[in-house]
């Protein structure tokens, strides 16, 4: 049986053209679900790679916009992956020979991350088997409707199988990507954190900053990859200190 890769993305860049490529091998009907292009931009791309159907989707939150590309496949089975997360050469050979069983069954792919060429081995960014689940079929499942930090909802009965080899995560170029995308997932928390009635405390920021920081560089030993691992932490405490920033102004905001 063959399956379908959805992406979603809102950029046409290096990245994006090796994350295709490298499911080109394994399935035939690869989809994008582009955001904040103009369509005149999606035209282009579809004249320039006419082997991958490009979809201009109206952005409703993670969740929804990956369900809504998900309508658009050819096969139930559905690959979900980021822009940025490319199959090793294994991945794709497991991908190629899966034998898929009944549709409440979701397959697991073992996410690597990198910062540039670092590969990260600890705290958050780590390589402690984080898998993620992202081979599903839709007649059964579906992504929640969370705006981040989306997850796959399941049947009460579901089965789960892990795939041989890696997804690699291009996390980002260097630390600064990092931050960028950081503020944007932070403002989009902040807002389902305001739509579920979280509390605002003056404490909360940096408590939770440090807390982001102690969990990051600490506890989950980020402390061991180096420089690189004392800057993940940082970031992850900004991170935390800009959600709960954001959520006291969209709170102030909506009471004025």
């Amino acid at each position: 049986m063959a399956f379908s890769v959805c992406i979603i993305s809102n950029v046409i860049n290096s990245t994006l053209l090796q994350v295709i490529d490298s499911y080109r091998r394994v399935s035939d009907d690869i989809l994008v679900g582009f955001n904040g292009l103009l369509a005149a931009d999606v035209a282009d791309f579809a004249l320039q790679y006419p082997d991958v159907k490009p979809h201009l989707l109206t952005w409703k939150g993670y969740g929804p916009t990956k369900n809504e590309l998900a309508t658009k496949a050819k096969y139930d089975w559905i690959l979900s992956v980021d822009s940025d997360e490319i199959a090793s050469p294994e991945l794709q050979q497991s991908l190629a020979a899966v034998q898929f069983k009944e549709i409440n069954t979701v397959y697991c792919l073992l996410l690597v991350h990198r910062i540039g060429t670092e590969r990260v081995r600890y705290g958050t960014f780590g390589e402690s088997k984080e898998l993620k689940k992202r081979l599903y079929n839709r007649k059964a499942v579906s992504w929640d409707t969370e705006k981040v930090h989306e997850a796959l909802t399941f049947p009460k009965q579901v089965t789960f199988e892990t795939l041989k080899g890696i997804l690699y995560h291009h996390t980002a170029e260097n630390t600064a990507d990092i931050r960028a995308k950081n503020r944007k997932y932070a403002l989009l928390s902040a807002e389902n954190m305001l739509e579920k009635g979280k509390k605002y405390t003056s404490s909360k920021p940096y408590l939770s900053g440090l807390n982001a920081f102690m969990k990051q560089y600490i506890f989950k030993k980020g402390f061991l990859d180096g420089r690189i691992g004392f800057l993940l932490a940082r970031e992850s405490a900004l991170y935390a200190w800009w959600k709960y920033r954001f959520l006291q102004q969209l709170r102030q905001k909506r009471s004025s």
